[in-house]
Order: C-alpha cells, then sequence, then structure tokens
C-alpha cells in the first residue's frame, strides 16, 4: 500500500473528530458540514462517525482534503448569485457516488467530478473515504470552464497529463500552502482555474450503482469491527453468496478485495484511537483489540506498512 502522507495540523481551517466526545460526534460532524459547506447538509452516517479534514484558503475559494465514514450529504437549494459555490472532487480513496438530476457517477480512486451546487444533488460516500474538494465560486467556476460544469455529476479520468498535473499541484498545496504569502496563494489559485479549464473532455460511460449487497457489506464492517470473527467469509455469509462472489463485487466497484478492505478500516479506526486524547489510558494492544485485531504483533506490522510509523511513534506525534 502506499505511503500515508502527513498534512498539516494546525491549518487555518481543520476540523477533527477525535477530538469530540464519541456520543456528540455525529452531531458535532452535523454541525460542522453546513457550516463549512453551505450547499451541504447531513442525511445519514453510519456508526460512530470518523472525520478529519484540512482546509486551505486561496485567492477565490478554499483546497480541502477530507477523511471520512460512511455518510450521505445532499444539497440545500440555493438560488444562483454571487454568493453561490460549486466544487471539484477528486477521489484519493474509497468510493463516492454523485446524483444530480438525470446524471450517478461513482467516483473510484483517481477520478474526478465538477459538482453544480446550484442544482440539486446527493453525495454518497461509501466506506472509509478520503477526497479532495475544491470549493469554488459558481460564478467563477461557470466563467473559467462551462463545458465542463455543463458535465457536473459525470466521472472523469485523472490519468492524462493536464489531470496528473492538477493532482500534483492540490497535494503540493495542501501539503506546503501554509507557509505561503497571500501573493503566492492568488497565484496558486489562478493557475489551479487555469489547470481545471484544460481539462480533456473525454467523457466516460455512465458507472452502475453500487449493488445493494455490497452496501450491506460495508455497513455489516461498520457494525461488526471490533469483533475479530468478522471476515470475508463471514461478510458473504451473512450477504448469502459465496466469498469469491462478494470478493468479485469489492474488486469491480472499489479495487480492493473484502479483506483487504477489512483490513484498512481497521487500521484506520486504530490510527483515529491511537491520536484521540480520551484514549490515552489504553494500551496500544488494547487499541489493536478495539479495532479488531487478533494478535499486536501482526497490528504492529501491518501499521507500519500502511501509514509508514509503528503505532507507538503514532501515538507520540499525535500529541
Amino acid at each position: 500500500m502506499a505511503e500515508q502522507k502527513t498534512y498539516p495540523s494546525a491549518s487555518a481551517l481543520a476540523f477533527d473528530l477525535e477530538r469530540v466526545p464519541v456520543p456528540e460526534r455525529s452531531r458535532a460532524w452535523s454541525r460542522w458540514v453546513p457550516q463549512a459547506f453551505a450547499a451541504l447538509e447531513v442525511v445519514e452516517l453510519s456508526g460512530t462517525p470518523v472525520g478529519v479534514a484540512w482546509g486551505l484558503p486561496l485567492g477565490g475559494g478554499t483546497v480541502w482534503r477530507i477523511v471520512s465514514s460512511s455518510q450521505r450529504l445532499r444539497s440545500v437549494q440555493q438560488e444562483v448569485a454571487a454568493s453561490s459555490r460549486s466544487a471539484l472532487l477528486l477521489q484519493r480513496r474509497g468510493v463516492s457516488e454523485v446524483h444530480q438530476q438525470e446524471r450517478m457517477c461513482r467516483l473510484a480512486p483517481g477520478e474526478f467530478a465538477l459538482i453544480d451546487s446550484t442544482r440539486p444533488f446527493t453525495l454518497d460516500t461509501i466506506g472509509m473515504t478520503e477526497v479532495i474538494l475544491v470549493d469554488i465560486p459558481h460564478a467563477m467556476a461557470e466563467a473559467h470552464f462551462p463545458a465542463l460544469m455543463a458535465r457536473s455529476a459525470t466521472a472523469f479520468s485523472s490519468a492524462t497529463g493536464e489531470a496528473r498535473l492538477l493532482c500534483s499541484l492540490l497535494e503540493t498545496l495542501l501539503e506546503s500552502g501554509e507557509a505561503m504569502a497571500e501573493a503566492g496563494r492568488n497565484a496558486a489559485w489562478r493557475a489551479l482555474l487555469q489547470l481545471i479549464a484544460g481539462l480533456p473532455l473525454a467523457e466516460q460511460r455512465p458507472a452502475p450503482p453500487i449493488p445493494r449487497r455490497l452496501r450491506q457489506a460495508f455497513a455489516d464492517i461498520e457494525l461488526l469491527l471490533e469483533d475479530p470473527a468478522l471476515s470475508a467469509g463471514l461478510l458473504a455469509q451473512r450477504q448469502g453468496i459465496s466469498r469469491r462472489q462478494l470478493d468479485s463485487l469489492f474488486v469491480t466497484h472499489t479495487g480492493r478485495t473484502v479483506a483487504a478492505q477489512i483490513l484498512e478500516r481497521r487500521l484506520t479506526q486504530a490510527a483515529v484511537d491511537l491520536s484521540d486524547s480520551q484514549l490515552s489510558h489504553l494500551s496500544i494492544t488494547d487499541i489493536a483489540y478495539r479495532a479488531g485485531f487478533k494478535d499486536s504483533a501482526h497490528f504492529t506490522r501491518a501499521f507500519r506498512q500502511r501509514f509508514g510509523s509503528t503505532p507507538s511513534a503514532w501515538r507520540r506525534a499525535a500529541r
């Protein structure tokens, strides 16, 4: 797996559910989303929500990195005005679905879509997801790339040279943009708009919706995460299909096998718990067991491979 990068922890715009007591997290996330994105509201959250967001204000908008567990968001009706916002959504991990008017697109890692926030839409993030979202004034988006905005809720690949350059700029801004002066941020914003405007318009075929069994499997992973008996075979049994069939669904729609998805979710949960000051009284072995690992040595090896750090070093860095 790719090594986990680190990102600014003292961003001018930041929100972290790890700092919120577990019973209050759903309410806190539901309050934060419309404060950060006036056109959105939370409709549904799966289990105890996990959410971390970093935002970098630029010349005319904001670039966000958001890591979150399963949720459903929908647009709040807004008039087309100077304050209207739209967005470019780049999928980094996990799967998201955007429904707008007659269109639906499913974003796998490395794909992106434009969202016209002046028209009703819903956004589903399925499983543990990481996205980069560029919040753009609607009038500015229409002026710079009207052809792309006309294809809102359409999935495009980031495999082209132009798209890879855009992804590189976004990553660089989120890693080091805080150190830039205002003039540099304004210049970066103009470059960002030009790169988006230059993206190729080769349209992809509409993706089929996420199957009901796959959605239920994701829900079961959240429900049974702490149970060490959770396995690909158990999930397949709960869905009434063979493990091979369930693996095929996962690989087709997420690029991961069932076992890999369970491991990723457990490691992510452990990383969140290790960073939570309210769980500092728990040992690393306790954290491993909380995330469903049976063996602390296996947990440590898998954690180091995923995040490039031992669990103890991760906890010290969080403190």
